[in-house]
C-alpha cells in the first residue's frame, strides 16, 4: 500500500460565512479583537453606509484601481496620523491587498518599498500586524487569508 503524502493547508485564523453577516456580527469581531479606532479600506465607503454605522469611531481610506507602492504608502500614514490600532478591509481584492499592508506597516513601520522583495530592501517582517478584518464582497483569488506582504 502506497503511504499517503503529508498535506498542510494554512488560512486565516477565522473564517465567518453567511448572509448579511458582516452586518450582524462586525463590531462584535472588532471589539473582540480589542480594535477602538479601525482604518476602513474600501473602494467606495458610501456603498457600505450602513455596515460602517455599526462601527465605533473609525477612518476611511478609498482605495480605486489596481494597488501602487504609493497608495498603500498613503493609506498607512493616514492610518498612523489617525490612531488607528485596526484595519478592516472590505471589497474587492485592491482593498483587502492595501489593507493586508496598512495593518502590518502601522506596527512594523517604514514603507512598503522596505519590505518587498527583489524591487525593494526585503527586510523581514519582525512584528505581527495590527488586527486584520476582511470582508470580501467579490469573489477572487482570496487575498484575505495570503500572508505574504505584497
Amino acid at each position: 500500500m502506497a503511504s499517503t503524502s503529508r498535506f498542510e493547508f494554512a488560512t486565516a485564523t477565522r473564517i465567518v460565512f453567511g448572509s448579511h453577516i458582516a452586518e450582524k456580527e462586525l463590531r462584535a469581531i472588532v471589539d473582540s479583537l480589542g480594535i477602538t479606532k479601525p482604518f476602513v479600506v474600501t473602494g467606495t465607503a458610501s456603498r457600505y453606509e450602513l455596515l460602517l454605522k455599526t462601527l465605533p469611531a473609525y477612518e476611511v481610506f478609498e482605495v480605486h484601481g489596481e494597488p501602487t507602492v504609493a497608495i498603500a504608502t498613503a493609506g498607512t500614514r493616514q492610518a498612523v496620523t489617525a490612531g488607528c490600532d485596526g484595519v478592516i478591509g472590505i471589497g474587492g481584492g485592491s482593498a483587502l491587498d492595501v489593507g493586508k499592508v496598512i495593518a502590518a506597516l502601522i506596527t512594523n513601520g517604514g514603507e512598503p518599498l522596505d519590505y518587498m522583495e527583489v524591487v525593494g530592501r526585503g527586510k523581514k517582517v519582525t512584528k505581527p500586524s495590527s488586527p486584520y478584518i476582511a470582508v470580501p464582497t467579490t469573489a477572487g483569488t482570496h487575498a484575505s487569508s495570503a500572508k505574504r506582504l505584497a
